[in-house]
């Protein structure tokens, strides 16, 4: 645990009551002497419906924020939570350790006078915005990079469309409750914030939703391209049902002959020496002329 506040840093919880404003940098959990030393009372029946998205509430005397951070790894899905209980002179956070420590970084590195509560908030929006940002780009080339793959496999070049869409399908919802966090932070219930500390967040919003439609853009890119390699895969197969039906019709007479001449009966040319050579001659003339035909047709 480490607390903030503009005229010193503090590892551990200090014997007297906090004076003045402070960031108060608590475990996975805040547990009630944190909530008491921040200020915070708990409204014992304010529901928990959105207890696992990303959302703002404004509570009575207190703001509450919960993000749920996704994976930017691979899949897209949740990995890190952070839950911020916000007062005009207090911020208590809690959630995971590497968003703490990220946090921890930005306020060791603050001047003392931006050691505020609401500006460390604003300070770790701009991170999270400035890294996601980057991410979106390395997702750019990624897709770049499999619509110039033309000489791979298309079933490897689909395989590896999946996990991308995973991950921006995560991006997507995530700054969408995102948005929803910026829009209810902006209508300030509880008047915590500045008229400048507003236009901040709106800054803020914008951002986010300028990344969010980069976001939509990039999923419409990979989907154009997971649309050209299904189709390069539908050539793929029609060439290959093309080749066999060729076949199967160059080989329909001789299959015919076969069956004429397997049936039991007497035929009157089986009297002839040059009936077999001759019937074996046509077969085998009208299968090359056929697959001569057919080749300079282009139908194989």
């Amino acid at each position: 645990m480490k607390i903030y506040t503009p005229q010193a840093i503090l590892d551990q919880v200090p014997t007297k009551s906090l004076q003045g404003p402070a960031v108060i940098l608590a475990g996975p959990q805040a547990n009630l002497p944190l909530l008491v030393l921040a200020g915070i009372e708990l409204t014992a029946d304010f529901p928990q419906a959105e207890k696992q998205s990303t959302h703002y509430e404004i509570r009575d005397g207190y703001d509450f924020l919960s993000l749920s951070l996704p994976d930017l790894g691979m899949t897209g899905q949740a990995l890190a939570r952070m839950d911020a209980y916000l007062k005009a002179d207090r911020l208590l956070v809690t959630g995971s350790q590497h968003l703490l420590d990220k946090l921890d970084r930005q306020l060791a590195l603050a001047r003392p006078p931006d050691r505020l509560p609401l500006q460390a908030l604003i300070l770790f929006f701009n991170s999270l915005l400035d890294e996601e940002a980057g991410l979106l780009d390395d997702i750019d080339d990624q897709i770049e990079s499999l619509e110039s793959m033309d000489e791979a496999d298309p079933r490897e070049r689909l395989a590896s469309i999946v996990p991308i869409r995973k991950k921006l399908q995560g991006l997507k919802r995530y700054y969408q409750g995102l948005l929803e966090v910026f829009e209810e932070m902006g209508s300030d219930g509880n008047q915590h914030f500045s008229s400048d500390q507003i236009k901040v967040l709106r800054a803020q919003k914008k951002k986010a939703d300028r990344i969010l439609r980069t976001i939509v853009d990039l999923r419409d890119q990979l989907n154009q391209a997971r649309e050209a390699l299904q189709n390069q895969l539908d050539i793929s197969l029609n060439e290959t049902m093309r080749f066999f039906t060729v076949i199967t019709a160059v080989f329909l007479p001789p299959t015919l002959l076969v069956g004429w001449y397997g049936m039991n009966l007497r035929m009157p040319e089986l009297d002839y020496a040059l009936t077999y050579p001759l019937v074996a001659l046509a077969s085998f003339a009208f299968i090359v002329l056929s697959l001569l035909f057919s080749k300079k047709k282009g139908w194989f």
